[in-house]
């Protein structure tokens, strides 16, 4: 080195270099938080699906009450099939109610299926709360 314009040149380059490191650290880790997000959603919806499937199989009024009648509660689903000790918490509920579909010779229920967990971001910045529930909702028919 010559002179202190070689040692400013070398310091610039490292302040640089530090900052191009940073915003790859960032991008890699949002990256990761996203994929972490998108497998928990994924676990979410086809859990809310297992009990919509459970749902379609039952042929009676009373029997759906008495499914109904177990909820609300916790479920714990296995995340990584390597590990079953890594375990998402979601509070289930299901909510049969009565409705009418006009010109309908059937009896007709309203089910609702909300799964909510704390690990669900919710990614409305207007909402306070910092989960959000996923629904499904459909309408299960008996005949009269």
């Amino acid at each position: 080195m010559n002179d202190y314009t070689d040692l400013l040149y070398l310091v610039g380059a490292i302040v640089v270099f530090s900052m191009l490191t940073m915003q790859v650290n960032r991008l890699i880790f949002r990256n990761n938080v996203t994929q972490m997000q998108s497998g928990i959603e994924y676990h979410a919806v086809t859990h809310a699906q297992d009990y919509a499937d459970q749902l379609q199989w039952i042929r009676s009024e009373d029997d759906l009450d008495d499914f109904a009648d177990d909820f609300p509660r916790t479920d714990n689903v296995v995340y990584d099939p390597d590990d079953a000790s890594a375990t998402l918490p979601f509070l289930v509920n299901i909510a049969v109610s009565d409705t009418t579909i006009p010109n309908s010779n059937v009896l007709n229920k309203r089910v609702l299926i909300s799964l909510n967990s704390q690990y669900l971001e919710n990614r409305d910045m207007s909402v306070v709360t910092p989960s959000r529930t996923i629904v499904f909702e459909f309408i299960k028919s008996f005949p009269n």
